[in-house]
């Protein structure tokens, strides 16, 4: 049986989410070879997957609202 609040919660934005895992993904991979060899491999899979986990977490708590532009009829 379907939830009530389930039908007025908002949709996800499916392009931000692929724009957050790229930008992140660069984000992760630079952040990698700079740390390869100071930080142990254990240590940076930990990071990446704890700031990729905040980062969406962040994103689903605040939505960017749009609203539709109004149009001028003459």
């Amino acid at each position: 049986m379907r939830n009530e609040t389930s039908r007025s919660a908002p949709g996800i934005d499916w392009a931000a989410s692929l724009k957050l895992a790229c930008v992140f993904s660069l984000f992760a991979a630079t952040a990698a070879m700079l740390l390869a060899g100071y930080v142990a491999e254990t240590t940076i899979v930990v990071l990446v997957i704890v700031a990729g986990t905040m980062a969406s977490w962040y994103q689903l708590e605040h939505p960017v609202t749009t609203h539709p532009a109004r149009v001028r009829h003459h």
